[in-house]
């Protein structure tokens, strides 16, 4: 369990963050809840394939790690 913990728990802290980093490029002038909003729905799916791709990457480079311990 914990082999697959640490990988799994870095691919959603690096997708969450490659998520976040692709949404700041939007700029709105509007208030902050329709401005979160609408980050998020601009370009969705392109910023889940490439967070998604990222936090592979990043999950599996840290099963590698951990598997060679």
């Amino acid at each position: 369990m914990k082999k697959i913990a640490l990988p799994l728990l870095i691919f959603i802290i690096v997708f969450v963050l490659t998520f976040a980093v692709l949404s700041l490029g939007l700029k709105l002038s509007t208030n902050p809840a329709d401005y979160v909003i609408q980050s998020v729905r601009h370009m969705f799916w392109q910023k889940s394939i490439i967070s998604f791709a990222a936090g592979s990457v990043a999950g599996i480079v840290a099963f590698m790690i951990n598997k060679r311990r």
